[in-house]
């Protein structure tokens, strides 16, 4: 008990800060502004296609369903609760993650103990998973928390069937009712859970395969898990599936420059595991998953570096079994986001999360191997480092403002981060600081229709009807069937008192949706008035 307490305060200490945060990127859209989420008489739509939120276009449809475009319900059930306990205040919504971590972290320690069976490898393992500044973002971000759950079913199903190879539960169905249910649980918190009935026969290959020799690697006891994946499968794929959801391109435009991203995507995890000094949020402009040619050094080289890891630890799997299995474990729950079928987000610091329980068991192995003072010292130096940067980044992630600035830091040239920085400002209506933070924006990406609206939201704000309309009509230029840009530039056409102008853009919005509410009222407050 005097470790778990251990695990506890550590990563509460650690995490502390966070609790201070606000809502920041999806959380306005997933919890501040989710109706869904607010009338528990939508919590049997759950179970329905009315639970999908569509796309238009090529954006999310807000307005409706419950803002998760995939079938992920138990997430969506944790939001419910969380906001029938504190309405939209972030605290509460921020301490149900710290509570997910902690214990995940406790589940870190009881896998460590059941594999390598020695309780101080265990305890250092659950503090570096606590304290790793890579986990930071998925504990922080209220709308990341799928990572959060999903590892909580997958380890508990895991360690559940782990238990289950003891000769004293080998007969007891309802270890295995409840690993296979668990199982099903992290698939419907996040699709990344797939790769578990691998994990499973990597686990069997690596620690059971010698007494179970001369005896299929497949066994009965497999097939449960793989029923499970087959069932949600039938369910996401299927029965709610969503029609609108686009087609994702291949990073590159093929699969072979996928490939060459995807090593270096690796490479670039494997570098934040040991020396996570700048464990930062990705945007799709990180240079690390640009397509290079094959034959470019930095690509030819993440390639070798992935490929002898692997090759160690197939060579490490007769003498080192927990080693192999825990560099296996890191690659094989990494497949589900390597950008082998294309995903919207090719690299992101939250996509470690489940990985990184296997490089920290590993870490933990290798410094406890030897109870010397040096290695005692080292761990301490290693625990202080990780809580050091996990603190500041928790700073990062206290509001939207605070976080684009740090992003326009980290990529000068992404239009993305200077547009989502004056969008913080324009937000809290301070439109002089926003107006040449979207200007930066437009200028890195001229035809960025959304950086042209909110210009032009801007100006109407500060008066200067002229320049409005100029900057709708540019965006519209780009995105030619935004019925909330109609309906801006009819405000625009309205500040110059020009009704007959007004009219007509609020009636092509509505041409466009025809349930654009404020459309209607502009058009109806305006009758009259030419």
């Amino acid at each position: 008990m005097k470790k778990i307490a251990a695990l506890i305060i550590f990563t509460a200490i650690v995490y502390a800060n966070s609790l201070a945060n606000n809502f920041v990127l999806d959380d306005s859209s997933v919890i501040l502004g989710n109706k869904f989420i607010k009338l528990w008489k939508n919590f049997p739509r759950i179970f329905t296609r009315s639970y999908l939120t569509p796309f238009t276009d090529t954006a999310v449809d807000h307005r409706f369903g419950s803002q998760e475009t995939s079938y992920r319900p138990v997430t969506t059930a944790s939001y419910f609760i969380d906001h029938a306990l504190w309405k939209n205040n972030p605290f509460g919504y921020h301490l149900t993650n710290l509570l997910l971590h902690i214990f995940n972290v406790i589940l870190v320690y009881t896998l460590a103990l059941l594999i390598t069976g020695t309780s101080a490898a265990a305890l250092f393992a659950g503090l570096l998973f606590a304290l790793h500044p890579a986990n930071a973002e998925a504990v922080n971000v209220i709308s990341f928390r799928d990572d959060l759950l999903c590892f909580t079913f997958f380890i508990s199903s895991l360690i559940f069937y782990i238990k289950l190879r003891k000769p004293a539960a080998k007969k007891n169905p309802l270890i295995y009712a409840a690993s296979l249910c668990l199982f099903l649980l992290a698939l419907f918190s996040k699709e990344m859970a797939i790769s578990l009935p691998l994990v499973i026969l990597l686990y069997d290959w690596i620690f059971n395969r010698e007494s179970e020799a001369g005896k299929p690697l497949i066994r009965p006891r497999h097939f449960g898990y793989f029923f499970v994946l087959l069932f949600y499968a039938w369910i996401r794929f299927s029965v709610m599936r969503n029609p609108t959801e686009p087609a994702v391109a291949y990073i590159g435009g093929s699969f072979f420059t996928a490939m060459i991203a995807m090593f270096q995507a690796a490479a670039a995890y494997l570098k934040t595991l040991v020396l996570p000094l700048d464990a930062h949020y990705i945007l799709p402009q990180d240079p690390r998953i640009s397509v290079n040619p094959v034959f470019v050094p930095a690509a030819l080289f993440s390639a070798l570096l992935v490929l002898s890891v692997l090759l160690f630890a197939l060579k490490a799997r007769r003498n080192f079994k927990v080693a192999a299995f825990c560099i296996f474990w890191f690659f094989v729950t990494l497949l589900p986001v390597s950008n082998l079928w294309p995903i919207t987000n090719p690299m992101a610091m939250r996509y470690l999360y489940i990985p990184i329980s296997g490089f920290c068991i590993l870490l933990a192995l290798a410094l406890t191997r030897r109870n010397t003072f040096k290695a005692g010292v080292l761990a301490v130096v290693i625990l202080s480092f990780y809580a050091f940067f996990t603190t500041a980044a928790n700073r990062t992630w206290h509001n939207n403002a605070g976080f684009w600035a740090e992003m326009t830091k980290k990529y000068p040239e992404s239009p993305l981060a200077y547009y989502n920085l004056g969008l913080a400002y324009a937000k809290a209506r301070q439109a002089d600081t926003a107006i040449p933070l979207f200007k930066k924006a437009i200028s890195l990406k001229p035809a960025y229709a959304d950086a042209h609206r909110n210009l032009g939201i801007c100006y109407l704000l500060n008066g200067i009807s002229d320049k409005a309309i100029e900057e709708f009509n540019a965006s519209l230029n780009s995105k030619p069937r935004s019925a909330d840009t109609y309906n801006d530039l009819g405000i625009g056409y309205a500040a110059k008192k020009d009704y007959e102008k007004a009219q007509k853009m609020w009636r092509e919005a509505l041409a466009i949706d025809p349930e654009h509410k404020n459309a209607q009222s502009n058009l109806e407050q305006s009758a009259g008035k030419i």
